[in-house]
Formats: C-alpha cells, structure tokens, sequence
C-alpha cells in the first residue's frame, strides 16, 4: 500500500505534469524500490516454517499481480495528453 500511495504521490505532484519519459522515469524508480522489496518478500515468506508451501506461493502470486493492478489502473496518472 505505502508504495503505490508513494508513486501515485509522486506522479501527481513531482513537478507538474509528464509526458511518457517522465512516466518512464517514474516507473524506472518505483521499480528500484519494488526490487528490495521482492527479495525481502521472498525470504520472509520461504523462511516461515508454520506455513504452507501453497500460502507461500498465494502470497508471492498476490503481490505481483497487486504490482500489475497498480500499473494498470495508474500508469498515466498525471501525463499531460495535450
């Protein structure tokens, strides 16, 4: 959640508006930050022996497809398309 309210803060008030550079740009430093994130993720979840290898597996599936949702729904928030 804070990394989606933190690019969705971003693309809309870093400067005004952006063309698809400065979306690129934008999604290139999210991405720097989805990386770590992922990896901690990945052994969080496969180092937690209460839990099931399915459960294991959900979780890892939710996170990338809640990272697509993201995309999808805010990628050209804030691109000026005059």
């Amino acid at each position: 959640m804070y990394i989606g309210l933190n690019d969705i803060g971003i693309k809309l008030f870093s400067g005004g508006r952006h063309d698809m550079e400065g979306v690129g740009w934008i999604h290139t430093m999210l991405f720097i930050g989805l990386v770590p994130c992922f990896i901690m993720l990945l052994i969080g979840v496969f180092r937690d022996k209460d839990s099931s290898i399915w459960l294991k597996v959900l979780s890892v599936i939710i996170f990338v497809l809640l990272i697509y949702a993201h995309l999808e729904i805010f990628e050209t928030l804030g691109v000026d398309v005059s």
